[in-house]
């Protein structure tokens, strides 16, 4: 399977469905994941590009500042 469609990675869902999804397993779970790849697929065929929002978060434990400094890989 690819990569990205791993159940066991961590899933971004966005703000409808932040506080209830945590990862790609529950997504399909919950039938989500088939019809966002339709739509998709269907976007791609048709030459549309909705608007696509970004979004990132910070790390969720402290990381020393010398290791960030020194540009270890954290």
């Amino acid at each position: 399977i690819p990569y990205y469609m791993d159940p066991k990675l961590k899933y971004s869902a966005g703000l409808p469905y932040l506080t209830k999804l945590k990862t790609r397993q529950q997504l399909c779970e919950m039938g989500y994941e088939a019809s966002l790849i339709e739509s998709t697929l269907q976007n791609l065929r048709n030459g549309i590009y909705p608007n696509q929002f970004y979004h990132a978060f910070g790390k969720s434990q402290v990381v020393d500042l010398s290791a960030i400094v020194s540009g270890k890989d954290i």
